[in-house]
């Protein structure tokens, strides 16, 4: 298939997946905000250039948030950042470091120009899987440096089969493609793409930036009491059934529990849970009370430093949620059954950093285990050195960009 015919595909797959995605917003909330945030949106002219990134989503933003640190810390350029989906957009449209943050609008010719037009990119980068052809294809027209950052790549993708001329066309467009492990180094080499380097996930250093902040809070403090404490992150119903089973099992523990939604239908949820818990912001502290729910957001990955075990939801679920905030801490780690699609999620295990758990029971026995100082202390250690051994894609960046005078 021709770059012509490609094209003329590729236009037509993004306008149908726009389009039903606006017919579903009648039945869904994510779609309602994936259409009319963009139908609604006003793009601001910049009259000074920016420097623009893009991500899919939150987890992407994690990705490309300590190099938007450097920026901002280090150049004039205000930062455009743009979101493919809402679960990005609707938690970091008000990004403080960000002069503005955007739904990226369909890919087409037109919007393209538009859209680049009136954000003045002086420099562009796309994190991940972000491939949007006429975006691409627009900065390098206007000969605008655009760069890949934390890129994976396999050899079932579009870009290494026959008819993959549109995706290779892509690839060709970026600066520079900055990977995060050799296999997708060695594989882009091998289809003749060589302004390719590897810098580590930059995730590594978002959870490590994270854990260097001076934070304290006196309520978990008072509530601690120099107990052993598990913080339960990003929990779902699933996750707090087991909790609920052992929390007045092992009252020398304290429990502090940070779900992942947190709204007056999950807290009262778990105040029925856990009938004899405490709410971060109204607490009432006295030895009767082992259980802590976190009523509030942004606050976990600054709370697993309390920790002597995190427990990390999602693993009876959707699949488990960030165990980096949680290792980066040197601490054990305790997840559910579905975390084959977290590749730190099953290298920790293997590493003997973090034990999955199927049951209640489960969770007993690897409490016990923990009891062991040795066990203990190991699994902290490793989980303490398996993020900071990975840390340092973002200065890697850096470095290339210095190196080839981009800044």
């Amino acid at each position: 298939m021709g770059l012509f015919i490609s094209k003329i595909v590729y236009r037509l797959v993004v306008h149908f997946y726009h389009f039903f995605i606006g017919l579903f917003s009648f039945f869904n909330e994510k779609a309602y905000q994936f259409s009319k945030g963009r139908i609604n949106q006003q793009v601001e002219t910049q009259t000074a250039p920016t420097i623009w990134f893009h991500c899919a989503s939150l987890g992407e933003f994690e990705q490309a948030k300590p190099l938007m640190k450097w920026f901002y810390d280090n150049h004039d350029e205000p930062i455009i950042l743009t979101f493919f989906s809402p679960s990005g957009y609707t938690y970091k449209n008000n990004y403080p470091l960000a002069k503005a943050v955007y739904y990226l609008p369909k890919d087409s010719p037109d919007n393209a120009q538009a859209f680049i037009d009136k954000i003045n990119p002086k420099a562009a980068f796309f994190i991940k899987y972000e491939f949007w052809f006429f975006y691409l294809n627009e900065l390098k027209n206007h000969d605008i440096p655009h760069f890949l950052i934390a890129g994976i790549f396999r050899k079932n993708q579009l870009f290494f089969k026959p008819y993959g001329i549109l995706h290779r066309t892509m690839l060709s467009s970026f600066n520079h493609l900055f990977v995060q492990g050799e296999n997708s180094l060695q594989l882009l080499n091998k289809y003749d793409f060589n302004k390719v380097s590897i810098a580590l996930d930059t995730r590594f250093d978002t959870v490590k930036q994270i854990s260097q902040l001076n934070f304290t809070d006196d309520i978990i403090e008072n509530f601690i009491k120099k107990r052993k404490v598990i913080v339960i992150g990003s929990s779902w119903l699933k996750d707090e059934l087991i909790i609920k089973k052992i929390a007045y099992s092992f009252p020398n523990y304290r429990f502090i529990i940070a779900p992942h939604e947190v709204n007056p239908p999950r807290v009262k949820q778990l105040l029925k849970l856990f009938p004899t818990a405490i709410l971060l912001s109204n607490p009432i502290l006295d030895d009767k009370h082992n259980v802590l729910i976190v009523d509030s957001i942004g606050k976990l990955a600054l709370l697993y430093r309390y920790a002597d075990i995190c427990y990390v939801g999602g693993g009876f679920g959707v699949g488990v949620h960030n165990v980096l905030e949680a290792a980066v801490y040197g601490k054990a780690l305790i997840y559910g059954p579905r975390h084959s699609k977290s590749k730190e999620a099953v290298e920790l295990i293997q590493k003997g950093a973090a034990i999955s758990i199927n049951n209640a029971e489960d969770f007993k026995n690897t409490l016990l285990t923990y009891e062991n100082t040795n066990s203990y202390q190991n699994a902290c250690n490793t989980a303490f050195e398996y993020v900071n051994l990975r840390a340092g894609g973002t200065l890697a960046v850096i470095e290339k960009l210095k190196k080839d005078k981009i800044f």
